[in-house]
């Protein structure tokens, strides 16, 4: 039997809870894609890899800054370290991630230095599987606590593990273009040359999106027709964060981004290199914005609903 109590009128965790899942969970994704293009490159646009190497860390130490802001009594965090509690999502969390920022950190310098070239890419493969658990955390983290509806389901992972990757190659590619000098002094052919290798990239941020598009309408769709506190949960948020979440987060953030992206590979022939930059920086700021807001609407909108508990 369910009964529902409204526990908690205010809320537990606010925008910094949110902004270490989204930083963290960016962080994962700059260190895969930095892993996979320097593969699928096979050495070649080592500064595009380096930008992303580069970005990891700080972007996961930001969001643990976050997330230890948000704490009562954040300079207990060391205590993790001294415990032993495999039980506790957070325990494997601090473990997770500070084993992620240590090796993020070596794998970022190496790609400074030449002569670690082979080091670097083995490092990075032995990495990758605890870069996926960190990423994975960040959407565990929610739906760990089945108390709350609107995160205790399956789709909080996978979404999750969806939006590391879109976030990830976004603010790489932000960032790529904003400071790389040496494209702004590409000819117009070797402009469109890097674009022509680049569009694979392209394909699996657009996939990505429209995956978690999917991901999405399941989550919404199992919520809706699901047990009574999905329904009242899913009310309740939209209620509350229906517009920050609909059209700032899925449709800025997702919508827009995909349509615009898609638009601009079907019209390539049309445009001209300097313009397809543009509309690379443009889809890419729209990720990240609506990778935040999206983010946000569910930690706020997971405690809008009454918190749900079994008596047996």
């Amino acid at each position: 039997m369910d009964v529902i109590y409204n526990i908690h009128p205010s809320l537990a965790w606010d925008w910094r809870v949110a902004a270490d899942l989204f930083f963290g969970g960016m962080g994962v994704g700059t260190f895969l894609f930095a892993l996979v293009a320097d593969w699928h490159f096979a050495g070649r646009h080592k500064q595009l890899c380096r930008t992303a190497a580069g970005l990891s860390p700080l972007l996961v130490i930001l969001g643990l800054l976050f997330l230890l802001s948000e704490m009562g009594r954040p300079f207990s965090f060391y205590k993790l370290f001294f415990s032993f509690a495999p039980s506790s999502v957070l325990w494997w969390g601090a473990w997770l991630q500070f084993i992620f920022v240590i090796g993020a950190l070596v794998y970022s310098n190496w790609w400074r230095l030449d002569h670690r070239e082979t080091d670097r890419r083995v490092l990075g493969w032995a990495l990758s599987p605890v870069a996926v658990a960190v990423g994975a955390y960040h959407g565990f983290l929610l739906s760990s606590l089945e108390t709350r509806a609107l995160w205790s389901t399956g789709s909080t992972v996978l979404a999750s593990v969806l939006s590391f990757i879109t976030t990830g190659i976004a603010i790489t590619l932000v960032v790529h273009f904003s400071k790389d000098r040496s494209l702004k002094q590409m000819s117009l052919k070797n402009l469109s040359t890097f674009l022509d290798e680049l569009h694979g990239v392209r394909n699996i941020l657009g996939a990505a999106l429209f995956a978690q598009g999917v991901v999405f309408v399941i989550w919404y769709l199992a919520l809706e027709q699901g047990d009574p506190g999905g329904v009242a949960a899913l009310a309740a948020a939209n209620a509350a964060y229906a517009t920050l979440f609909w059209v700032f987060g899925i449709g800025l953030g997702l919508i827009i981004p995909l349509t615009l992206g898609v638009s601009f590979i079907l019209l390539r022939s049309h445009v001209s290199p300097p313009v397809e930059v543009g509309s690379i920086v443009l889809t890419s700021s729209l990720i990240l914005i609506g990778g935040f807001v999206i983010r946000l609407g569910i930690v706020l909108g997971g405690q809008a609903a009454p918190i749900i508990m079994s008596l047996g």
